[in-house]
């Protein structure tokens, strides 16, 4: 993926900075050049393809432009919006990427769940977690099961009590998933 051509075009969209974000994520996610693999063996998004690897390339500054995408109707979209923003790790945006757990796509929540056990020591997720935590206890049981699955991959110690409240659930849907 790194030719020497590539890594000449990705320098000079970096060097026009968030006008070049800007377009970069009109386009996103542009020709895809990884194979269709589950998350878990993915290469890391950068490598995806051209526009995916700009954008995390110019980090920080492609964060105005990539956010957006996140409530985007495409799920591929909101799917790479969740990767870049994850890669570049900003604090501003981790929110924003968290709250894609409960995306309506199994795709896009099972990337959201792995960016946040990679990130999950960053002290910005704390409220974040919090909000899953409480939302283990909703009326709403595709919801509640969203948020345990998630807890349960980032390994949320303080979960721990919710969730074998929730094993107790008469919804089979949040209680196997806190059970996972």
């Amino acid at each position: 993926w790194g030719t020497p051509k590539r890594e000449e075009a990705v320098a000079r969209l970096v060097s026009r900075g968030a006008e070049a974000a800007s377009v970069l994520a009109q386009r996103l996610p542009g020709p895809i050049e990884a194979a269709k693999l589950s998350y878990g063996e993915a290469p890391p998004v950068e490598e995806h393809g051209p526009i995916c690897a700009a954008l995390v390339a110019l980090g920080a500054r492609a964060v105005p432009a990539i956010l957006p995408l996140l409530a985007d109707v495409d799920p591929q979209r909101r799917y790479y919006a969740v990767l870049i923003l994850g890669r570049i790790g900003q604090g501003d945006s981790l929110a924003a990427v968290a709250e894609r757990i409960f995306d309506s796509h199994a795709k896009v929540a099972l990337a959201t769940r792995g960016v946040l056990v990679t990130l999950r020591k960053k002290p910005e997720l704390g409220p974040v977690f919090l909000q899953m935590r409480q939302a283990l206890a909703q009326p709403d049981p595709d919801r509640a099961a969203q948020a345990a699955r998630a807890l349960g991959q980032i390994r949320d110690v303080e979960a721990i009590p919710a969730l074998i409240t929730l094993l107790a659930s008469a919804d089979s849907l949040a209680a196997d998933a806190a059970a996972d």
